[in-house]
């Protein structure tokens, strides 16, 4: 029963959700394209580590990785689910860019280049955009990101390099100038 007891302790649902509710948010949201399921997607998610948090194994990863890979799935089944593509411009639409008012063209431009940003995305293999989205928007260390994908660190560079070479080849202007700095293992 102690160790039991002890599993229980490392596994505060309430907390996590405290500390981490905000970034499985913006992931929600990047990983499916679609603002409106972040917070279905959100709830079921923690309903889904609650329902199955005596298979949660602190031993094997953190709950914030468990949770991850929660949240990884049923953004997956989302987009499977309803057959669609990325959607992320309806926020865009909806709230508009935060620039002035009297830079119609500033604003324009804006919006396209946000809207093709997110086209490439979604035209990354899942794996890759993930990794992507947790380096350089997210900017986790690549560390911290195998742990969530439950990969190894080169994998998750095998990962950034594909997702970057395409970006390269489709739109360099969109990637960072300097890449962060972050030695190789």
């Amino acid at each position: 029963m102690a160790a039991s007891e002890d599993k229980m302790k490392e596994f505060n649902l309430e907390g996590i959700y405290q500390d981490q509710a905000a970034f499985f948010c913006r992931l929600i949201e990047r990983l499916t394209g679609d603002p409106s399921a972040i917070e279905d997607i959100l709830q079921e998610a923690f309903l889904v580590a609650h329902r199955k948090r005596a298979s949660f194994d602190p031993a094997k990863a953190s709950a914030r990785s468990w949770l991850f890979g929660i949240v990884v799935r049923l953004c997956a089944r989302h987009r499977r689910s309803l057959g669609r593509r990325f959607r992320l411009f309806r926020r865009l639409d909806q709230q508009g860019i935060n620039v002035p008012p009297e830079q119609p063209d500033a604003q324009i431009a804006l919006k396209d280049e946000v809207r093709h940003m997110y086209q490439l995305l979604e035209a990354l293999p899942c794996k890759q955009r993930q990794a992507f989205v947790l380096y350089e928007i997210e900017e986790l260390a690549t560390k911290e990101i195998a742990g969530l994908m439950g990969i190894s660190a080169n994998t998750v560079f095998a990962h950034l390099h594909q997702a970057r070479k395409r970006f390269k080849k489709i739109a360099p202007d969109l990637l960072m100038q300097e890449p962060r700095a972050e030695a190789r293992p």
